[in-house]
């Protein structure tokens, strides 16, 4: 019977989180590869969730047992009946993401995903009231629930994705499918054959069982437990993504560390995990707040083991306080059922609430803070004289938001004496405040407060937060440029000096690959198509007489790119411009006998291309938009993927030469001149077009990947063990 039921759960949870980046990943052509996308996601299977949950607990509350085997049967065949895994093409409506995104994922894969979010509750409820030995505790299956979830969303980036293309995974999902719902049949059939006295309530639920204000208290206490892993795994997760390093397979790592976490607090040693948490989530705590102090971003893997350590830690805390206090079997699909509640809250709050009230990402520093409310109170009150020790948190405050510099200089370097005195005294007091958990709560608060507050010497012009991330404009201490920056990635630079202000920076100034493309070929085009728009550096390029259409997703940019009081680069330039809000690829494609001279493809999510952009049926549409002797300049550049092969791939299938340069500048270059390093790639059918920089040893022949990424199949994990 054991088997039967721990293989339907495991196998539940592996299809749950396989089903999730198969569905993201499809949906993500659609709306430009922002980690929104991904939060959106999670909040809507969060949802489904509850509702299975929701489901699970009224079955088993007002059907008797044979009943609630044959509407479960008859559920999970009409859920094996529709079609699967198919997300309909369609473009969103500007500022209609989330609901777009919500309807597409609806129909694609709801019914499915809802009956099999129905297991965990409902086959530990089966099994709970079933004679065997260990239905008494049935909270053990959990742990084998989020095993398998784990194992389901690992597998998908590192074996499924790489094997199968998105038909055949669809395909093997139905499958599996077929196998879990035999498989829950069987165990309903055995749980209604062979029922078992119902266990006694533990005597912790007895205070409860007569008093409503405890019971709602409880509820409350779950819910809150729940919520607050869900939102830092989704702020961890846009926090990432957005100011550290863009690499989608991190989408996954925080979800995979969040099941982790629920693995270990209800497993047999839920006991010793909850206690080592407690212990370890104080230095987790003072050292992502150290990070953020000193707004730390390098080296990478130390500063991304830093905050997906703290997010496993604050995991194990509040998802072992929920297992101290799981109720009896009677309450066990009421108690998941408020833990549904709190995930989709925490979704919720992420995906729909936060890009409302804040400006920037302070969603993530506030569940932090609310992580430290888990902590177990002492034992015995604070004494009386330590009252005063409550003018701490204000005063740290004070000391960070108004005090001495606490950041690393532009210029590099390891911090100084004097910064590790502004940034370290703070968290060496906060650490020593760890024993007093209120204390610590508000010392952490105020402290997170304080880096949101403080001020690098920048002047931020304008600040704007869209589904697709927040962009930011400000000048420099210095007063010499302003800048564009998504997360922490730079997408635009403009000299501030009067005489200087037209020249193009960054990845695009004149002694760049960019620069030097255009230097060359400008005389080549009249008309030229930009997939990607950011400051309009580009348009500094333009002579008279030539058309420029850009291709933008996020109408923010447009606005911030077009403001003549922001960027003169559009403004000043002497060619036609246009604008076609939408992904490029979509909007290029839809663009009826329109051909281009020249073809710009650089489209950036922060730090990264996304992924459609570079398929083999995307550069099929460019290459059907280019004029016989037209050119494809692609924009390549990147901290963690090497993107070139792949590239380089697919316009061998299609039978385009193409040459690229990896152009590196020094910080130097970077701080005083804004010009950074960039890596470019140029192909055309023309030879004539490749002649002159076939000639010139910056540039050369990429080596092609064996196989170049489709929409069907791609595979990121290459490209990250290529750079």
């Amino acid at each position: 019977m054991l088997p039967t039921f721990t293989a339907a759960i495991f196998l539940a949870a592996a299809l749950l989180f396989a089903l999730e980046p198969f569905a993201a990943r499809q949906v993500l052509p659609m709306f430009g590869g922002s980690p929104a996308v991904w939060n959106t996601a999670v909040m809507f299977f969060q949802v489904e969730l509850l509702a299975g949950y929701i489901y699970a607990h009224m079955l088993t509350r007002r059907a008797r047992p044979w009943t609630q085997v044959a509407l479960h049967a008859a559920l999970l065949a009409s859920a094996a009946l529709i079609p699967f895994g198919t997300v309909a093409s369609a473009a969103p409506a500007s500022g209609a993401e989330v609901g777009e995104l919500l309807w597409l994922l609806t129909r694609a894969v709801g019914l499915p995903f809802f009956a099999v979010a129905t297991a965990g509750p409902l086959l530990q409820r089966w099994f709970g009231s079933t004679a065997h030995p260990a239905a008494r505790d049935p909270y053990f299956l959990y742990a084998a629930s989020n095993a398998g979830s784990f194992v389901g969303l690992l597998a998908y980036p590192f074996v499924i994705e790489r094997l199968w293309s998105l038909p055949e995974q669809a395909a093997l999902w139905r499958g599996g499918f077929a196998i879990f719902a035999l498989l829950t049949v069987g165990a309903g059939v055995l749980a209604a054959r062979r029922p078992g006295a119902t266990p006694p309530a533990p005597a912790r639920d007895a205070p409860t069982a007569t008093d409503p204000k405890r019971v709602r208290r409880e509820r409350a206490w779950w819910v809150f437990l729940a919520f607050v892993p869900s939102s830092l795994m989704l702020g961890c997760t846009q926090y990432l993504s957005t100011d550290l390093a863009a690499v989608p397979l991190l989408w996954v790592i925080p979800l995979g560390l969040y099941l982790v976490s629920f693995i270990a607090a209800f497993s047999r040693w839920s006991d010793r995990v909850t206690r080592l948490a407690v212990r370890l989530w104080p230095i987790a705590l003072v050292s992502v707040v150290l990070a953020f102090l000193l707004q730390a971003r390098q080296p990478i893997i130390a500063i991304l083991s830093l905050h997906l350590g703290a997010l496993l830690t604050a995991g194990c805390l509040c998802h072992g306080r929920l297992h101290a206090c799981r109720p009896s079997v009677s309450r066990l699909t009421e108690f998941y059922l408020c833990l549904a509640v709190g995930g989709a809250l925490g979704g919720a709050f992420n995906s729909l609430l936060a890009p409302v009230l804040f400006p920037d990402l302070y969603e993530y520093p506030l569940a932090i803070t609310l992580a430290c409310l888990a902590l177990p109170r002492p034992g015995r009150a604070a004494p009386r004289r330590a009252r005063w020790l409550w003018l701490l948190p204000p005063a740290l405050l004070l000391w960070v938001a108004l005090g001495p510099r606490t950041h690393v200089p532009e210029t590099g370097g390891g911090p100084g004496l004097g910064l590790l005195l502004a940034a370290g005294a703070p968290v060496l007091l906060l650490f020593l405040l760890s024993r007093l958990p209120r204390l610590f709560t508000a010392s952490a608060a105020a402290l997170l407060l304080a880096v949101a507050l403080r001020s690098d010497g920048s002047h931020i012009e304008l600040r704007e937060r869209s589904f697709f991330g927040v962009h930011t404009v400000r000048t420099d201490a210095a007063g010499r440029f302003r800048q564009l920056a998504h997360g922490t990635t730079i997408h635009g630079l403009a000299w501030l000096d009067p005489q200087r202000r037209g020249e193009p920076l960054t990845y695009y100034h004149e002694r760049g690959p960019a620069g030097q493309a255009f230097a060359r070929l400008g005389a080549r085009f009249d008309r030229a198509a930009f997939i990607g728009l950011g400051a309009g550096s580009l348009a500094a390029y333009a002579r008279d007489g030539q058309r420029f259409d850009f291709y933008e997703i996020d109408p923010a940019v447009v606005r911030i790119a077009s403001d003549p009081a922001l960027f003169r680069f559009l403004a000043d330039s002497r060619a036609e411009t246009s604008f076609a809000v939408g992904d490029g690829r979509r909007r290029l494609d839809a663009a009826a006998d329109q051909t281009y001279d020249l073809i710009v493809l650089d489209a950036f999510s922060s730090d990264a291309v996304p992924m459609h952009l570079l398929t083999l049926e995307a550069f099929e549409v460019y290459n059907a938009k280019l004029k016989p002797d037209g050119v494809l300049l692609v924009h390549l550049s990147n901290l963690h993927l090497n993107l070139a092969p792949f590239v380089s791939a697919a316009l061998r299938d299609l039978g385009i030469p193409a040459l690229h340069r990896n152009d590196a500048r020094s910080l130097e270059d970077a701080v005083e001149q804004g010009e950074y390093s960039s890596h470019w790639l140029l192909a055309s059918r023309d030879p004539t077009a490749l002649a002159g920089f076939r000639s010139d040893v910056q540039w050369s022949e990429p080596a092609p990947a064996a196989r170049a990424w489709t929409d069907a199949h791609a595979d990121l994990v290459a490209a990250l063990l290529a750079q």
